[in-house]
């Protein structure tokens, strides 16, 4: 049975791949950062949150560069050094809700699941996006696919794929598109309301279908109502 808190094995020193389908880098770009959190809303569910950054886009190579448009220029790309693909690096992202109260979705059934979070608005400005990004500037992304799949039987996943907006540039058409793998991931820590004990945390959590055992996160003082996940309970 898999686990949301399997540790981490990246032997290979990397994280993972993430590809901008046609930028001058075919091969992708390495992934450097990735965390995968949640939080606890009493009024509507548990809300998960996602950050993923990469190395700088010519880390691996100067990139195969055409002077078609900026998609295509690895000068413009260098120029914005790397991405980050985000709902908590910028305080105005909510994240995507993955269990609510009315209609929960248990921690068993996340494996093969997938999440269709800010569906193809049309244009930029016509929606309030779940999750952040900095790509060439700070671009837009719609129409997130987010996939977690079991691995091994004991770790997990995550596939994601997306449009992008370059609204940096004025052009608000998403018009691109990017896929990522990270693997395993886990799930590292919940926030939930200060003022909330926390047995009535993970009492909520279980109620949601996520009966997690939590720990305290002592090295989080500036953030009140953040626990840890712990491995001892599933």
């Amino acid at each position: 049975m898999f686990t949301p808190f399997a540790d981490h094995d990246h032997s290979d020193g990397q994280l993972g791949r993430i590809f901008f389908h046609g930028n001058p880098w075919p091969a992708g770009h390495v992934i450097t950062e990735f965390a995968w959190t949640a939080e606890l809303r009493p009024e509507s569910g548990l809300w998960f949150h996602l950050h993923l950054r990469t190395a700088d886009y010519d880390a691996e190579s100067p990139g195969l560069s055409t002077d078609e448009d900026d998609w295509r220029s690895a000068e413009t790309w260098t120029n914005y050094r790397n991405c980050t693909l985000s709902s908590t690096y910028w305080s105005e992202y909510p994240g995507f809700l993955v269990s609510g109260f009315d209609q929960p979705t248990p921690l068993a059934e996340l494996p093969g699941r997938t999440w269709i979070v800010d569906p193809d608005p049309g244009r930029v400005g016509s929606f309030e996006p779940a999750i952040g990004l900095y790509l060439t500037g700070h671009d837009s992304v719609i129409d997130h696919r987010i996939t977690f799949s079991a691995t091994d039987g004991a770790r997990l996943r995550l596939e994601w794929t997306g449009r992008i907006a370059l609204s940096y540039a004025g052009d608000d058409e998403f018009r691109y598109a990017f896929s990522a793998r990270v693997q395993p991931v886990r799930l590292q820590s919940i926030t939930a309301p200060p003022a909330l004990p926390r047995e009535t945390v993970e009492q909520l959590l279980a109620d949601l279908g996520y009966p997690l055992g939590l720990e305290h996160d002592h090295g989080g003082l500036q953030q009140p109502g953040r626990y840890l996940v712990s491995p001892t309970r599933s």
